[in-house]
C-alpha cells in the first residue's frame, strides 16, 4: 500500500499510526500523541473497524477503498477528476456509469465535485471505470 500511495496519493500523509491487515482488508490504525497502544493490543479482541478501511486486495493488486477517498483532500491524489456540480457527469458517476475523459488519465484517480471527494475511479484509455460502492448509487 505504501508503494501504491507513493505513486497514487503523493500527498497523502497518515500521520503517527500503522497498517493493519484483517483478512484481505487493510486499516490504517491510528495512534494517539504519546500513547502505546498499537496493533498488539488488539489481538483477541473483536472489532468492527479497527481503523480508516484504506485498501482491499485483490488478486495480488491493492484496490483503494471509498472510505480512504473521503478521508482525502484532492491536493493529495495525483490524478484528480473534478465534475460540475448539476452536470451530467455527476449523476452518470453516482449510478455507476463509466465516464468519457481525457486520454491522458491513466489508472486511479479521485472523482472530486467543486473539490470534495465522491470516490474513486480507474482510468485507461479515455475511460474512467466507476468504482463507487454499488450499495451507494441512486438512479436518477
Amino acid at each position: 500500500f505504501l508503494e501504491f500511495a507513493k505513486v497514487d496519493l503523493p500527498g497523502f500523509k497518515p500521520g503517527s499510526g500503522e497498517p493493519i491487515l484483517f483478512g484481505e482488508h487493510l486499516y490504517w490504525l491510528p495512534h494517539a500523541a504519546g500513547s502505546s497502544f498499537s496493533s498488539a493490543h488488539l489481538e483477541g479482541v473483536r472489532t468492527f473497524r479497527p481503523g480508516l478501511h484504506i485498501a482491499e486486495l485483490k488478486k495480488n493488486r491493492i484496490e483503494p477503498t471509498h472510505a480512504l477517498a473521503l478521508a482525502l483532500h484532492s491536493s493529495e491524489a495525483r490524478q484528480t477528476l473534478d465534475l460540475e456540480s448539476n452536470s451530467a457527469e455527476v449523476a452518470a458517476y453516482l449510478r455507476g456509469d463509466t465516464l468519457a475523459i481525457d486520454p491522458s488519465y491513466s489508472g486511479w484517480c479521485l472523482v472530486t465535485l467543486s473539490g470534495y471527494p465522491l470516490g474513486f475511479g480507474k482510468a485507461s484509455e479515455g475511460q474512467l471505470k466507476n468504482h463507487y460502492p454499488k450499495g451507494l448509487r441512486k438512479s436518477f
